[in-house]
Formats: C-alpha cells, structure tokens, sequence
C-alpha cells in the first residue's frame, strides 16, 4: 500500500514539473472564473449582471491565445487581462510568494509623500497622493509641526488627483480639522467560505504589523456560525453607524480636487467629506472602485502565481453602488491636456475659494 502511495505523489509531482509554461499557465486561467463565483464578495453579483454568455465567450478568448505566450511574464499579463473582464481593480495575479521569477515581475514604486503648502495666509495647500502606510506618521507630522499656522488659515484646498487609496486609517488625523457635522458610515461584511478563511490565516504571513493576527481573529470570530456562502458583518451594529464631529478647530472652506484615478480607500475618504457642510468637490468622477474590498491570496494550481481577490462586499449595496459609476464632483471641471502642472488647476481654485473666478483666463 505505502508502495503505492509513494509512486502516486511521485507521478503527480513529476507531471507537475513536466507541465510546460503555456500548460500551467492555462491551468490557473481555467481555475480562476470557478474560485471567482464561489469566493470573491463580488463574483455572484458581476455574474448575474453581465451574464453567462459574456464570461464563457471571454475565458475561451483568452484561453485560446495561451497557445502564444512565451515567458511566466506573459502569462501574468494574459491573466491579468482576462481579470479585467471581472472588474477592473481590487482583483489582481501576482507571482506566488514562494516563486522567483528569473525576470522582474513588478518594479518598485517611488514613495509619493504627503505634503502641506501655504498658498498665503488664507489658504493652504494639502497634497494627498496616497494612504499607504508609510504616510501614516508623516501626515501625522506634517499637521503637527503646521498646527499653529493651520489654525490660522480658514481656506483649505486637499488634492487627492491620482490616489489610488491604501488604508482608512491614515486619512484620520486629517478629519477633524475638516468635518463639520454629524458622518454616516456604512460598514461591510465578510463572504464565508472555508477558502476565504484559510486566506484571512494568510494575510499576515507577510505582514509586519503587531494587530495583524488579532486583526484576522476578530474576522474569523465573526464569521463562525455563518454558513458557508453567506455574509458575516464586520461589526454587531447594524453597519451604519453615526459619528460627531470632534471638538477641534474646523476650515471654513474646504475644496478637494478629484479625478478618475481617486480609487478606493480615496473614495471612501470622499463620501466622508462630501457629507461636512463646509466641503465641495472639484474635478472629475473618481475610480469607481469601492464596493467589493479587503484582498486576499489565493495560490492558484501551478503553484507560481498568486491570485489576490475581494472577501468584503460595502453594506452600502445594492442601493447605493460606487463600483462602475464613481463619486460625482460637486463641480466638474474639463482638465486641459496643457496643464501638466498640476498646481496651474491648484491657483485657479485658490482664487475661487477667495471670492473671484475658476475660469483659466482670470
């Protein structure tokens, strides 16, 4: 019996290393769409409303142009395209955690820092290109070395053109000198799956924060008793909740620059400050990338690449969806192709906040 045991996981892992790059690669695709509909807090709803024909006709599309690639590169990018037929972000296919790649697979990105300008003394400029981490204490820093000029300056102008979201929380400190009145926020809620579970254990293999692990044990605990393919809340209220303003010091005015690249976590800064009194919005419609969120990977066949997909779905639906549709401006404005320096648009609003014109001849 062990005899046969042994030449079995032999034979598999031998076929498994005999698979050529254009046969792993189809394997993974072909396992994608299936984990999709049973995993991702988005799968079912995407289905439903765009159809079975549509996704049939894309995966054979997609599967028959395998037979062209040459490198894991390309498989990475086919797969990544094929994606994009699901949703076009917070769905993502990296190379696994365990696989080294002998060509590079993703390049570093440049940190982009925040940033705080005085304009003059009525107005101050506050960049915003991200909420990754590494901006957590240096926002917090920027408002605290500023304080005592901040305190001064009644007009604010908060630029988040281009950001691509991160975390929540480091949008925080910032709040209080801008929220007027009363917020609502609307939590979300956790798919249960026993595949999403395992996922949840692996988000902090690679993550150095101390909570992390007490962080997915409070997910894990709200989702016990929740049958399999059902929704656990992220909290025991009923997901709305209702938040004053703090006691601190507010802008008067408050105008935030927005585009089609402000995407998640931006975005939920955004449905923040649209609800304060003293805020408008400026520019164009954001991402539309919000409902479906919390990433987490799932190790496809191959067992070299990496699928990284959305296990919450915002309470917010199906009455209120960001996905597709984005967070209209308060006042759109057309970019000009010819300002490529970003603070051209910066002076115009600086002048409109005052009292005069938006208008670039002014």
């Amino acid at each position: 019996m062990r005899k046969i045991i042994f030449f079995m996981v032999f034979f598999f892992c031998f076929k498994s290393a005999a698979l050529t790059i254009k046969e792993d690669c189809l394997l993974d695709l072909q396992k994608i769409p299936y984990h999709l509909l049973a995993n991702d807090a988005g799968g079912k709803d995407i289905f439903n409303r765009k159809g079975k024909i549509y996704f049939e006709d894309s995966l054979h599309y997609h599967q028959s142009r395998v037979s062209t690639i040459t490198s894991e590169q390309e498989c990475l990018d086919l797969i990544g395209e094929y994606l994009k037929v699901w949703r076009d972000g917070h769905l993502y296919i990296g190379p696994s955690s365990k696989q080294k790649y002998t060509t590079a697979t993703r390049k570093e990105k440049l940190k982009r820092l925040a940033e705080i300008k005085f304009i003059n003394p009525n107005v101050v400029y506050v960049g915003l290109p991200n909420f990754q981490n590494y901006n957590k204490e240096h926002l917090k820093k920027l408002l605290l070395d500023n304080r005592d000029q901040l305190l001064l300056t009644k007009n604010w102008i908060i630029d988040v053109r281009g950001n691509g979201g991160g975390s929540d929380s480091i949008y925080y400190p910032i709040l209080p000198w801008i929220i007027s009145n009363e917020t609502i926020r609307v939590s979300a809620s956790w798919l249960v799956t026993e595949d999403n579970k395992s996922a949840q254990k692996r988000i902090c293999d690679n993550n150095d924060s101390a909570d992390c692990d007490a962080k997915v044990q409070k997910i894990l605990d709200s989702m016990k008793g929740v049958a399999n393919g059902d929704f656990a809340s992220q909290t025991k209220s009923t997901g709305v909740s209702f938040t004053p303003p703090s006691n601190h010091p507010k802008a008067e005015k408050v105008a935030v620059l927005i585009d089609n690249k402000c995407a998640s976590s931006c975005e939920e800064f955004i449905l923040l400050l649209k609800q304060s009194f003293n805020v408008k919005t400026l520019g164009q419609r954001t991402a539309g990338l919000l409902d479906y969120s919390n990433l987490r990977p799932y190790q496809l066949p191959s067992g070299k690449r990496e699928l990284w997909y959305a296990t919450s779905r915002s309470n917010r639906l199906p009455y209120f969806p960001i996905d597709s549709y984005g967070i209209a401006p308060d006042i759109y404005l057309p970019f000009d192709n010819a300002e490529s320096d970003k603070f051209i648009l910066v002076k115009r609003v600086a002048n409109w906040i005052e009292g005069g014109s938006l208008s670039p001849k002014q």
